[in-house]
């Protein structure tokens, strides 16, 4: 999806090879078999010290902790921000007192010391974001992915 992403913004397009993984993909970049990857830094952690990989940008709104040299590819000129996120959904018919108290648990272990060195340990990125602007990204970025998608998906035509 990002190279997608990223050859809409540039006009351009990529020849993808799909791995069954991203450990494959990452063994196809350290022999040679192809040239670039897009993978979440913290999968090439022992890679980027042995200097065998070199990151060319990020793909997220801010330089990645483990890379922090690595611009973005908005600071390159390249209008993508895409990244993986993650929430914690209910059901429509949740109550709105539960509803409430999970929201203050997630905003305090958001905030929680132990929490936030695990996540980074492991590599992630934390960006917090409540209810209201949680769902204002996603669907401003679903958006995003689903205009490259319909230029891409091409509908199978309907046998009668």
């Amino acid at each position: 999806m990002t190279f997608e992403l990223i050859g809409d913004a540039v006009k351009t397009s990529f020849n993808q090879i799909q791995y069954k993984g991203v450990g494959p993909g990452v063994l196809a970049l350290l022999g040679g078999e192809v040239h670039t990857t897009i993978v979440n830094p913290a999968t090439l952690s022992g890679q980027l010290s042995s200097g065998k990989i070199r990151v060319l940008a990020v793909t997220s709104d801010k330089r990645h902790t483990l890379v922090p040299d690595a611009p973005t590819l908005n600071e390159l000129g390249i209008d993508v921000r895409y990244s993986l996120w993650n929430g914690l959904f209910v059901t429509a018919g949740t109550p709105s007192d539960v509803v409430q108290r999970l929201r203050v648990a997630i905003q305090e272990m958001s905030k929680s010391e132990k929490f936030i060195t695990g996540m980074q340990k492991a590599g992630f990125q934390l960006d917090y974001r409540d209810a209201p602007d949680f769902k204002k990204y996603t669907t401003e970025d679903s958006g995003k992915v689903m205009k490259v998608l319909q230029k891409v998906v091409k509908p199978e035509p309907v046998k009668n």
